[in-house]
């Protein structure tokens, strides 16, 4: 793949997975109000989405193209800036990514039969996945390409987040009727 397709493709995966982050956090707090099953369906799927998402660029490098270790030229320095703007250390995010791996692997890429599995925090996944996207669009903005729609993460969430609530408001409010 032509390395400015490739990071085309790992700023949508990182899009796609804050587009399901943000209806995810909105459909999770209507869900915990709510005893339908619609909305539980729609908080998982949405959840379930934005991990495999996430793991599409930090769920294990062997079978992911997207993975920032088959992606980013020095991992090492990747990996140390991430950990430095995230203040946590290695360990601590070699944990959260095991979480996330495992939960994928528990209950969404396969259903194991285990009672409860607590469900993840997102809050690493996002701090790492904007820290990625960064890093792509400052290579593509190298290479002499201007991607469209370049915004922060956090910005985008930002402009956004009143229009994904309001989405799911809607969505949740037609199937109670």
């Amino acid at each position: 793949m032509e390395r400015k397709a490739e990071l085309e493709q790992v700023r949508s995966i990182c899009k796609e997975f804050v587009r399901n982050w943000l209806c995810y956090s909105k459909a999770v707090d209507i869900d915990a109000k709510d005893s339908g099953t619609l909305p539980i369906v729609i908080c998982n799927n949405f959840f379930d989405i934005a991990l495999l998402n996430w793991a599409h660029l930090f769920g294990g490098s062997g079978s992911n193209h997207f993975h920032y270790e088959n992606v980013i030229g020095d991992n090492a320095a990747f990996k140390a800036t991430l950990l430095q703007k995230l203040s946590i250390s290695e360990s601590e995010f070699d944990y959260d990514v095991s979480e996330l791996k495992r939960f994928r692997d528990k209950r969404v890429a396969h259903m194991d039969k285990i009672p409860r599995v607590m469900v993840p925090s997102f809050d690493v996944a996002l701090k790492s996945v904007s820290e990625y996207y960064e890093i792509a669009t400052k290579e593509l903005e190298s290479l002499g390409v201007s991607p469209l729609f370049h915004k922060k993460i956090e910005v985008f969430v930002q402009e956004n987040r009143e229009y994904y609530d309001t989405q799911i408001e809607k969505i949740l409010e037609i199937s109670q009727s």
